[in-house]
Formats: C-alpha cells, sequence, structure tokens
C-alpha cells in the first residue's frame, strides 16, 4: 500500500495511532481502574472518543481497511452494495447528523439505567463501547471533511458537542446524589 499511495505512509500512523490509544484505553490498568473509580471510567470514555477515534478518522484507512479482507469481502463491497453504502456513509457524515448521533449515543449511554446496566454486564459494557467508537467515528469523519458544509459548520458542530458533552459532565459533577448505583455503593459520586 505505501508503493501505492504517497498519501498511506502518514495515514498508516495516525490509523496505528489510533488503534494505539483504543487498545490501551481498554486494555491498560485505565480499564481496570475504571472498575473502581467513576473519574477514571470517564477518561477512558474520553480517550477513546476524542484520541482514538479522531486519530482513526484522520487516517482515512477505509480503503487500507478494505485491502485486509479477503477477496470474496473485497469484490463485496465494491459490487451492487457500493452504492448504497456510500450513500448511507454520506447521510451519517452530514455534520449535523453526525452531531445528533454523537449527543443521543452520549446522552443515552449515561442515563443512569442504561450506564448501571452496562456496569453489571460486560456484553452492555462491550456493547456501549462499541456505540461510542461507531458514533465518534461518524462524527469526526464529517468534522475532518470540510468538503461536507464547510469549515463554519464543522466549527459550530464541534461547539455544540462541547456544550452537549459538557453540560452532561456538570449535571454529573454539581449532582447532589450519585447517579450510578455501582458507584454509590462503592461511596462516589457520579
Amino acid at each position: 500500500l505505501a508503493r501505492r499511495s504517497s498519501k498511506s505512509r502518514p495515514s498508516s500512523w495516525l490509523f496505528l495511532g489510533g488503534w494505539a490509544v483504543l487498545t490501551l484505553s481498554l486494555t491498560s490498568p485505565l480499564h481496570e481502574g475504571g472498575e473502581r473509580s467513576f473519574t477514571l471510567h470517564m477518561i477512558e470514555h474520553e480517550l477513546i472518543m476524542l484520541i482514538a477515534t479522531l486519530l482513526l478518522a484522520a487516517s482515512h484507512a477505509g480503503g487500507i481497511l478494505a485491502w485486509g479482507l479477503p477477496a470474496t469481502g473485497r469484490r463485496l463491497l465494491g459490487g451492487s452494495w457500493k452504492a448504497p453504502i456510500s450513500s448511507l456513509w454520506r447521510t451519517l457524515t452530514e455534520p449535523v447528523t453526525a452531531t445528533l448521533i454523537q449527543s443521543v449515543v452520549m446522552w443515552s449511554w449515561h442515563a443512569p439505567a442504561l450506564f448501571d446496566r452496562a456496569l453489571d454486564s460486560q456484553g452492555w459494557h462491550v456493547a456501549q463501547h462499541l456505540s461510542f467508537i461507531a458514533a465518534s467515528l461518524l462524527f469526526w469523519s464529517a468534522m475532518l471533511n470540510p468538503g461536507r458544509g464547510g469549515s463554519l459548520l464543522s466549527a459550530g458542530c464541534l461547539f455544540v458537542t462541547s456544550l452537549v458533552e459538557g453540560a452532561l459532565g456538570a449535571l454529573m459533577a454539581l449532582s447532589h446524589s450519585p447517579w450510578y448505583a455501582a458507584y454509590a455503593a462503592m461511596g462516589m459520586s457520579g
């Protein structure tokens, strides 16, 4: 791939960096610490959604990933499925749509019922992290594509996202009672 494209080398470093941050956040002592500390758990989420997925989206690695598929898979992606998949991707990575998806995913998973369920069940926890990754990849792909509504729209979406996520953080931080049963049982707020 490096021989085929002069752009692949920087993209591969972004791709590897994104996977490194994602892997470290999910398998390092930070992840284990997040089971005992609400703060560490939130740091893990931020590493996933702000750094790992930004690096992965910036790598534009879709083509690289496609080359990793068996020939049958590559032909399938390039065949009759290409138009519907491309159309869906364009729709989901419209800046406003991606911002709304990111916000809904963030607020939904931090609702006490779903968050507690994710803490109690490995399967739900994996689903939570996968939805954070998917929503963030859509969001960063939209923000990094200035041809999709212009830089001003992307800046506006980034600002809205910071307000939405900041409001959630402020509500948790300023709450007089813990939001989540597992952390409340440990004597922590959040």
